[in-house]
């Protein structure tokens, strides 16, 4: 059994507990200081890959609950300034 070291990335510290599983049935782990909810891999998401769905959908003025919904995304991420039509 191998015993995997997660560290916390706001604060660098390694007091990471076991919380349960993700809706993907991963499993979670939280940080006890600043509540941080951790995967141990991650599935990375490239933006390059759904910026012009993105676009497209915001041009079609579909709401972002929807966009973000539709595409796994978190809302706050597709309200960011950065985040405009193109």
């Amino acid at each position: 059994m191998t015993i995997l070291l997660l560290r916390c990335p706001v604060l660098s510290s390694s007091g990471i507990n076991q919380d349960g599983t993700t809706r993907h049935s991963h499993q979670s782990h939280k940080h006890s200081d600043c509540n941080r909810q951790l995967v141990e891999h991650p599935k990375p998401q490239h933006i390059s890959d759904t910026q012009p769905i993105i676009d497209w959908r915001r041009r079609q003025k579909m709401a972002l609950v929807r966009i973000a919904r539709s595409l796994q995304l978190r809302e706050s991420w597709l309200r960011h300034p950065c985040m405009t039509i193109t």
